[in-house]
């Protein structure tokens, strides 16, 4: 384990008898969602793999309608929610201290995910161009609030996967 900048001790847990690492197994069963955070981005791409096998076999909490990837449609009635939302750029623009990814039209009242500057160093040094996302399918995860539309801000590139690289 290690500390984060909170102080907070994180840990990968294994059942040292068996070698089965927990939050792996919980991620497989359906028992639990990824969610990573900007201080804890260790072993996202495993967790995702596990995941990923979990929802082919709705199995657990992809097995229920409220716990399924959502469309970006269906993001109008997720506000105030964790949510992992999938859908096509329509656009990508730096405005100001942001970059945005628009999935609709107007941008006014679409989706939006919005990325901070200072965020966005942690993007490019990930080998993440968001600017370069236009056209692009991709998944994000995160908390989904009302503002000129439903908006999601991604604070580190382990909370945007790229569905067709």
């Amino acid at each position: 384990g290690r500390r984060n900048r909170m102080g907070q001790d994180i840990y990968h847990v294994v059942h040292d008898q068996k070698n089965i690492w927990i939050q792996a197994m919980l991620v497989r069963l359906g028992l639990a969602r990824v969610r990573s955070n900007k201080s804890n981005p260790e072993m996202i791409d495993q967790l995702y793999a596990y995941e990923k096998l979990a929802r082919a076999e709705k199995i657990g909490l992809w097995a229920l309608p409220d716990y399924r990837i959502k469309t970006v449609e269906d993001s109008f009635n997720a506000l105030n929610s964790f949510q992992i939302i999938e859908g096509e750029v329509k656009a990508a623009v730096r405005q100001q201290n942001y970059v945005y990814l628009n999935f609709g039209q107007n941008w006014r009242d679409d989706f939006t995910v919005r990325i901070s500057s200072q965020d966005l160093r942690a993007h490019f040094k990930g080998g993440l161009d968001p600017l370069a996302l236009r056209g692009r399918q991709i998944r994000v995860r995160g908390w989904i609030r009302d503002y000129n539309g439903p908006l999601m801000d991604i604070t580190h590139p382990a909370r945007i996967e790229i569905i067709n690289p």
